[in-house]
């Protein structure tokens, strides 16, 4: 089922990776570029992993809507019972196309339509609220500006 492989960490980890070998292989002043991303990343596990759904979990903790709405959603694919908010896969797609946009703004088009279907596809999955979604797109762009902040 596309919503189950595209929602993936792996498929999104193939994803991304792929975009910066071609970086490498077509880009040799890319360095910056994929530096970046890989900042980007760091920030968002030490924030949305590390601060937001473990420290300040009793905070953050938002159940997922296939687990508060059991009748009316069934869950696809793997059944993730951490915290839905913000969404993690949000994050890490925004801040890699927050950096990739900046440097190779030509790509947009294939970067937004692989971040537009993860994004459904974790609603689909019965995994996010549109809420977790805009947060997690939200964090992922502070972090991709903070890593060409850095980066320059």
């Amino acid at each position: 089922m596309p919503a189950n492989f595209i929602s993936t960490y792996r498929f999104q980890l193939v994803f991304w990776t792929v975009l910066m070998l071609a970086i490498f292989y077509y880009d040799p002043d890319g360095l910056p570029a994929i530096a970046a991303g890989f900042l980007a990343v760091l920030f968002h596990f030490i924030v949305d992993e590390g601060l937001l759904k473990h420290s300040l979990k009793k905070y953050f903790f938002r159940v997922r809507p296939y687990l508060a709405y059991p009748k009316e959603i069934t869950p696809i694919g793997f059944h993730q019972k951490d915290s839905s908010f913000p969404s993690s896969h949000m994050a890490i797609a925004f801040s890699i196309f927050t950096v990739y946009f900046h440097y190779y703004w030509t790509c947009w088009p294939l970067m937004l339509i692989f971040v537009i279907s993860l994004a459904f596809s974790r609603l689909h999955k019965g995994l996010h609220y549109p809420s977790d979604e805009l947060a997690g797109a939200m964090l992922g762009i502070v972090y991709g500006a903070a890593a060409l902040l850095i980066v320059g």
